[in-house]
Formats: C-alpha cells, sequence, structure tokens
C-alpha cells in the first residue's frame, strides 16, 4: 500500500498519544446501571484499542477494562471505558478515521490511517462513516483535519511529566465523557439509545456499560 506524506511532527503526535493508551486501566463504575445498587469486582478484561504499525512490526494497544457484578440483579456490566457500544477500536481511532473520511475516500482515508501508524481497513472505515449519527467535532492541523478528542487526548499525554502515568479517569475527561459521579446520577438510557453516537454493529469488544448475559441472575 502506497503511503501518504504526512508531516513528521503530526505523525509522531498521533503515534504517541495512541502508544500511550497501552495499559491503561479502566475501573469506574459506581453503581449497577440497571438497578442502582452496588456492584463488586468480578474481573478485568483486556480490550483492543487500536491495531499499529510500529517500525517493521504490527501489535495491538489495549486497555484494561474491571467488569462488575450486581449484587442485587446478579448483572454484569464493564467500568465507563472510551469506546463507543460495538465499535472495536478506541474513541480517537474511530473519530479520525470519520473525519478523514468526510474529505477524503474511504481507500485514501486508509492509507492516510496506515502514514500515521494506524491499520484500519476501508470496509471498516466506510462502516463508521456511514452509521456515525453526529457529526465529530474537528479542527485542521498542519493541514489534516483531525477530531478535538484526539487533540484533547494527545495535550493530556503531552503534559504528563516524563514516565507518569495517565489515568483511565483523565482519558474519559479528555474524551468528553462524564464524570463517574455525573453518569451515576442519570437513570440509564433505553436500550436504543445507550450508544454513544454510532449504531450498533456486529463488532466485538467496546461496549461502555454494557450488562453480559450470562444465562443467570437477569
Amino acid at each position: 500500500m502506497k503511503r501518504i506524506a504526512i508531516p513528521p511532527m503530526l505523525g509522531d503526535l498521533i503515534r504517541s498519544t495512541i502508544l500511550a493508551m497501552d495499559g491503561i486501566s479502566f475501573t469506574d463504575l459506581l453503581a449497577c446501571p440497571e438497578c442502582g445498587s452496588p456492584l463488586r469486582r468480578h474481573d478485568r478484561k483486556e480490550k483492543r484499542f487500536a491495531h499499529m504499525h510500529i517500525g517493521e512490526e504490527t501489535r495491538d494497544i489495549h486497555v484494561l477494562v474491571t467488569r462488575f457484578r450486581c449484587g442485587s440483579c446478579g448483572g454484569f456490566w464493564y467500568a465507563r471505558e472510551p469506546f463507543y457500544e460495538g465499535v472495536r477500536f478506541g474513541i480517537p481511532v474511530v473519530d479520525l478515521a470519520i473525519t478523514l473520511s468526510r474529505v477524503h475516500p474511504y481507500h485514501h482515508t486508509e492509507r492516510i490511517l496506515a502514514s500515521l501508524g494506524l491499520i484500519v481497513d476501508r470496509g471498516t472505515i466506510r462502516m463508521y462513516a456511514m452509521r456515525a449519527k453526529r457529526v465529530v467535532p474537528a479542527t485542521d492541523l498542519l493541514g489534516i483535519p483531525l477530531p478535538i478528542s484526539l487533540l484533547n487526548l494527545s495535550n493530556l499525554v503531552s503534559r504528563r511529566p516524563k514516565g507518569a502515568p495517565v489515568s483511565g479517569a483523565e482519558v474519559l475527561g479528555a474524551l468528553g465523557l462524564p464524570p463517574a459521579h455525573r453518569a451515576a446520577q442519570r437513570a440509564p438510557p433505553p436500550p436504543e439509545n445507550r450508544d454513544e453516537g454510532y449504531e450498533e454493529s456486529e463488532e466485538e469488544d467496546g461496549n461502555p456499560g454494557k450488562k453480559e448475559d450470562h444465562g443467570q441472575g437477569k
């Protein structure tokens, strides 16, 4: 695949931001979204945030998401996490794909993402663009349209002292998601409205606050 010329500073900015997400834990969910009862930690799941080309190798960037069980209704719920419901890549990766596809064909968007080290095939880009329910806020930087979510996340990462970890709560804040206490104060929306701006897809992973059906404790 032919690579697209990207300003080196911009490429480094995006790669370092996405790489900084590797291993971050998301642990916040204050109460059961279904019945409001206290939760207890059940286990922790590794979820893919991005698929990247780094040097001569490809690797997945993962985040760690705590899963809880409700002691009252028995439901299983994930902590608040940086994914749109039903979408397997992290919010800034999806937003970037959609933002670029506004002004470039899907195959060209795929090449631009590859030049930034992000591996997303054109079929997936097309799906994201067609199923988006809202316009992704974006701005132009060095001639490339970039989503605000990615820029906010980059700003968070770049301002940390070298080697200082970024917390899951800080990542969610940078992405514009509400603090845990505000999310807990709201009544859970009906199932058809529980996504963060995208129609449900058949992709795996990335289901924020989604209850799991284990055949028991419904």
